[in-house]
């Protein structure tokens, strides 16, 4: 009950709840060789990744994430910062789903060979009236 009341606002109700996704998701994020996704968070309350590919696809890749206590970069500045350590290495096995707090930093680890398939889905769950408003628009309004 204390995560859907921290991501949700709220511990029951959640079916009565509208979904809405990150713009363009879901998806399916494709990485070949030398392939990765910087450090980020994503702008929604929840993400979930599952990986598609089989075992012997690909060499490398994973999602890694940092603690929310330290920033994932040091310095100014996301072009010129140094990005540290992470903290978890995640490479899960096909078919296998992660489900993460979307405001974790994370990033997608270089695919040295192969092409890996990845699922990604960021979403909030809320009351908004979406009315005839066009989706995307709601969105903008949710992360200006």
């Amino acid at each position: 009950p204390g995560v859907s009341q921290t991501l949700f606002g709220q511990c029951s109700g959640l079916k009565e709840m509208q979904f809405l996704a990150s713009p363009q998701e879901p998806a399916v994020n494709i990485y070949t060789e030398g392939g990765e996704f910087s450090v980020h968070t994503d702008k929604c309350s929840v993400t979930v990744n599952v990986l598609l590919s089989e075992p012997d696809a690909f060499v490398g890749g994973g999602t890694a994430f940092w603690s929310q206590d330290s920033a994932a970069t040091l310095g100014a500045g996301a072009a010129m910062a140094e990005v540290r350590d992470e903290s978890v290495l995640l490479r899960p096995r096909q078919g296998t789903g992660v489900i993460f707090n979307g405001a974790v930093e994370h990033s997608g680890r270089t695919t040295k060979s192969g092409i890996r398939h990845l699922f990604v889905c960021s979403f909030d769950l809320g009351t908004w009236n979406l009315g005839m408003k066009d989706p995307m628009s709601v969105e903008a309004e949710r992360h200006p």
